[in-house]
């Protein structure tokens, strides 16, 4: 386990309630006391089966990371965001500047694919930081149109010339 994922254990809203990090010198390992027995994990992928697999029971926040670098409508400049919309399996997307999402990274091997998600529908988005911002994108055949922020009315159309070139 990395340090990257062992800050995203640490964030979760499960993680003060049932589970601790160590380590044996080696390699870093979260126990999780399930309520019968305590468990310990030094691999992310088991970890993150064992929370999906459990989710009902520990009531934890799985979610989706998406990089969306736009100026939001409400002022904010966006990049990483959170969605509940999706695999929930802390997958890793990105919103293109031509609106397309897409899939750049799984935390497990499955046979879902990367690439393009021909995604349509509604995606709701939320800043990494609790209260800066919530968002749901509308996607229309793959493709973003349009923004709604929360607390404002109507939708704005997705404008190529809002996204920040990194």
């Amino acid at each position: 386990m990395n340090e990257a994922q062992l800050d995203w254990v640490k964030q979760q809203s499960w993680f003060t309630r049932h589970a601790d990090v160590g380590s044996n010198g080696l390699c870093p390992y979260i126990i999780v006391n399930d309520g019968e027995r305590p468990l310990m994990f030094t691999s992310f992928t088991k970890l993150r089966a064992w929370a999906h697999a459990n989710a009902h029971e520990i009531a934890m926040g799985m979610f989706d990371e998406v990089t969306f670098r736009y100026r939001m409508p409400d002022g904010r400049e966006g990049e990483a965001f959170q969605t509940n919309n999706l695999d929930c399996l802390m997958d890793i997307y990105e919103i293109t500047p031509t609106g397309r999402l897409v899939r750049k990274w799984m935390g497990e091997e499955t046979d879902r694919p990367l690439g393009d998600m021909k995604y349509s529908g509604m995606l709701k988005l939320y800043a990494e930081e609790p209260g800066s911002g919530e968002y749901i994108l509308e996607f229309v055949d793959g493709t973003l149109a349009a923004i709604n922020c929360k607390g404002e009315p109507g939708r704005l159309i997705f404008d190529h010339a809002q996204f920040i070139q990194s």
